[in-house]
Formats: structure tokens, C-alpha cells, sequence
């Protein structure tokens, strides 16, 4: 059975850095060191599914990116998921660029005849980065 798949946004490096920064910290003070320990890297995740073999979206995926600019971004608000673990995230602001990109990369797929089951309803509407 497979076990899913999440179409991410990966930061650019001096933006990846300053997060992993705050990971530390946050580990270091035993606040959380679950994104650490798992070695997460620092992302939005767009959409999120149990029924695509992500082999299936490769190729969109990458034409899609091919032709986008780099997106700006500025986190908005802190948040916790509400599971035993309280992983904190930040929230980007949801500016019309970003929407929009997540928009388009949905039409793109539907266009191949593909069905994302969850495109991500994130926190208060906006996508999260944890």
C-alpha cells in the first residue's frame, strides 16, 4: 500500500539557513527537536495524497517549475498542529503570487487528466511551512 506523497516548496539557501537556525534553537531550549530528529527540510507543502504514484507527476511537476519565477515570501504567524507532538510551523502571508502558484500547479495537473484528492486547506486558509 502506498504510503502518499505532499508536493512541497523548498526554500532558497539563505532562507533554508535562517529557519534551520530557529530548529536549533528551539531544540537546544527542549521546546522540539522532532524536525531535527526527523530531518525535515524547511518547506510549504501545496498539495498532499494517498492515491497518486508520484512517478505519474514527475514530469508535470518539473515543466510546471521549469517556467516559474522564485516566489517572495514573508511568514505571517506561528502555529502548533494539535497532535501529541504540538509541531509548531510558520505561516506564510498569503499573497496573491503564492495562491496563485498553487492554483496554477492544480490546473496543470487536472489539464494531464490527474486528480489530486487534498489540495491542502492549510491553517486559516494559508500553506504552511513546517
Amino acid at each position: 500500500m502506498s504510503q502518499g506523497f505532499s508536493i512541497e516548496l523548498y526554500f532558497d539557501p539563505a532562507l533554508e539557513n535562517q529557519v534551520l537556525k530557529a530548529w536549533n534553537v528551539l531544540a537546544r531550549r527542549q521546546i522540539s527537536t522532532q524536525l531535527i530528529e526527523t530531518e525535515s527540510r524547511p518547506h510549504i507543502s501545496l498539495f498532499s495524497t494517498p492515491f497518486l504514484d508520484p512517478t505519474k507527476l514527475e514530469s508535470i511537476v518539473k515543466s510546471f517549475a521549469s517556467k516559474q519565477d522564485p516566489l517572495a515570501l514573508s511568514f505571517s504567524s506561528i502555529g502548533a498542529f494539535p497532535n501529541e507532538n504540538n509541531l509548531l510551523f510558520l505561516a506564510p502571508a498569503p499573497t496573491m503570487a503564492l495562491l496563485q502558484f498553487q492554483a496554477q500547479l492544480s490546473e496543470a495537473i487536472k489539464k494531464e487528466g490527474l486528480k489530486l484528492e487534498k489540495i491542502l486547506k492549510l491553517t486559516l486558509g494559508f500553506p504552511i511551512a513546517p
